[in-house]
């Protein structure tokens, strides 16, 4: 038996130490890896300093917002090459960005577009791109008897505020050109709220007689409750005007070009997408001539605002 036994362990294979192998393939990986980097161009370390106005953040939680930022410029840095080192802040009160542009410590800046009407130095900046422009409008009842904005004297009415504010401003300059008085005379109850469904949805139940809200927000509840478009009517609406401006200082040199190339494309971009939904925008756009002249007729009116020699 144990003659047998010995035969048989003579005829066995020998013994492979699994350990050796495992040592053995990570060498040639380790080897490899070297190999690669020793070839790979070296990443360009860049600092970028981001600063954001909190008003942009209107229904969007702002640390999340601010986190998905910099993962998406960090992963634009390092797909064209460079190891960012990105600083993302944001502020309240406008001296506090034109502080940071005047003394060049800001690359990136998203204000919204009555902040860039308003900043003194703007000279500094070179306004890049702005989301898809949207106009507000007027909602009220099509089974009512309101048909003009006059009708709606001592009527109830909920504004959805988003950035600037810009339905309130619009409203202002449509009750004065029509000589109907300021917005807490003229109608009898007005409150503001954040979310738009707040201010469509009371008017559709009969509880409030008007609305003022953003176009996008009412063709979204539109389209998943059909009715709404059937028993609202918008009365009127104001001139398209984006909400924000994105601009970058005009010292910031490297990575700008790669920088720039990855805002135009963010829309086409998986991580991009999440991110634009996340600020509940489209796409962004380029800033063009012109573009901010809507916005800047509504505030003619106000003389309490000064505007800035922005283009």
């Amino acid at each position: 038996m144990g003659g047998s036994w010995r035969g048989a362990r003579d005829r066995m294979p020998p013994r492979v130490s699994f350990c050796g192998r495992w040592k053995g393939s990570v060498g040639v990986l380790l080897a490899a890896f070297s190999l690669m980097a020793l070839r790979a161009d070296p990443m360009r370390p860049v600092r970028l300093r981001v600063l954001y106005s909190n008003s942009v953040f209107t229904s969007v939680n702002r640390n999340d917002a601010l986190a998905a930022l910099k993962v998406w410029i960090d992963l634009i840095g390092k797909s064209r090459g460079f190891l960012l080192e990105t600083e993302v802040g944001s502020f309240d009160r406008l001296e506090e960005a034109e502080k940071r542009i005047q003394d060049g410590t800001v690359d990136l800046l998203v204000l919204n577009s009555m902040e860039f009407l308003q900043n003194r130095q703007a000279a500094k900046l070179d306004a890049a791109f702005v989301p898809t422009s949207d106009d507000y409008v007027l909602v009220v009842r099509r089974d009512g008897k309101v048909r003009s904005l006059g009708d709606l004297q001592g009527k109830s009415l909920i504004l959805s505020r988003l950035g600037a504010d810009w339905g309130r401003v619009w409203l202002d300059r449509m009750l004065a050109e029509q000589r109907l008085g300021a917005t807490d005379e003229f109608f009898g109850m007005n409150r503001e709220t954040e979310n738009p469904s707040s201010a469509i949805l009371p008017v559709f139940f009969g509880k409030s007689d008007a609305a003022v809200v953003n176009r996008r927000s009412f063709t979204i509840m539109a389209e998943l409750n059909p009715q709404l478009d059937r028993q609202l009517l918008i009365l009127t609406n104001s001139p398209r005007i984006p909400e924000a401006v994105t601009c970058v200082h005009k010292d910031f040199a490297v990575f700008r070009k790669e920088l720039l190339e990855g805002l135009a494309d963010l829309h086409n971009d998986p991580k991009g997408q999440q991110l634009l939904m996340l600020f509940k925008i489209d796409k962004l756009e380029p800033c063009k001539p012109g573009g901010l002249d809507g916005a800047r007729e509504l505030l003619r009116l106000k003389p309490t605002i000064k505007l800035a020699g922005a283009p």
